[in-house]
Order: structure tokens, then C-alpha cells, then sequence
């Protein structure tokens, strides 16, 4: 049951997918916005599907929902029930949503596919605005480094790794 695995705490590297996955969109959502929480005013939607973790986040005025699910990779049956789930409890509604930000990997082909898919739904549907955040780019603004270089690896399997230097 998703809900569960909800609310079990992984431990992780700090540099792992998982760990900063749920990192960059804590900090994005968590962000400093003067008049967010009314319809029209930074209701925030944001999901990343691309490893996996399925992440969701959702913010609402000060408050803020988050999920992070790990394990055998299930994104196309969780999502929407996340989602809902996220919404129910912080008393919104799919239209009270302003913007929808979607992680784009690099990562699985099938989970960026579910995710967008998913994207172009919300965004068809509920004509909102709708950004797309490169997973790499995310965790380097997430390390709080203000100088200096940075290298973000991330593991790609195979023997594989998906890099990006700052």
C-alpha cells in the first residue's frame, strides 16, 4: 500500500537520486512565495517520475504535502492516487492548482513517458502553467553550493552514469 511506504523514511547518500529527488522538491516547494495559498497565488504542483522514487509535491499556502515512494517502480498506478491524495489533504482542488512542474530526467524512458503523459493531461485539462526541471540541474541548486564547481552524478545503471559539472 502506497500510503504506507509513504510514510517509511529511507536512509540514502546525499548524492543519490533518491535523496536529492526529494531534496529539490521540498526546497521548490517550500520556497519563499509573499502571497501563495489563495487560488491564482502559487498553489504548486510537482512530480518527478524519472528514477525509482516516485516524488510529489504539493504546496498550498504554508502548507505543504510531500511524497516520496521507493521500490519496485509502479508510477503509472500510484500517480493519480498520490496526487489526489495530496490534494484531498490539503483541501484543494485540481483547479485551485496555478502552476505544474515536472522532473525530466535524465532517467527512465518509461517513467519520464508516464510523468509527461500525465503532464500534458493536467495541462490539457486544467489549462495551467507547466514547467519542466532537468533532475541534474535540480540537485546541483539543491547542494547550497555558491561557488565553486559541483559535479552531480547520478546513477543510469549498466555501468552508467548520467553526469553534469557546475
Amino acid at each position: 500500500n502506497w500510503r504506507e511506504k509513504e510514510k517509511t523514511k529511507e536512509k540514502s547518500n546525499f548524492m543519490s537520486m533518491n535523496a536529492n529527488a526529494r531534496t529539490y522538491f521540498t526546497n521548490f516547494v517550500k520556497s519563499p512565495h509573499p502571497q501563495r495559498g489563495r487560488k491564482g497565488e502559487g498553489n504548486i504542483l510537482a512530480v518527478d517520475t524519472s528514477s525509482r522514487v516516485l516524488s510529489v509535491a504539493i504546496r498550498a499556502g504554508d502548507s505543504t504535502f510531500e511524497a516520496n515512494l521507493d521500490g519496485t517502480p509502479r508510477h503509472s498506478e500510484q500517480l493519480i492516487g498520490l496526487i489526489e491524495d495530496g490534494l484531498e489533504r490539503l483541501k484543494l482542488k485540481k483547479s485551485d492548482l496555478d502552476a505544474l512542474i515536472w522532473g525530466l530526467g535524465p532517467g527512465s524512458f518509461t517513467g519520464l513517458r508516464i510523468g509527461l503523459s500525465m503532464l500534458k493531461g493536467f495541462h490539457l485539462g486544467l489549462r495551467k502553467k507547466s514547467y519542466g526541471a532537468s533532475s541534474l540541474d535540480l540537485i546541483a541548486l539543491s547542494s547550497g553550493l555558491v561557488s565553486g564547481e559541483l559535479a552531480v552524478c547520478v546513477d543510469a545503471r549498466r555501468q552508467h552514469i548520467y553526469a553534469a559539472k557546475y
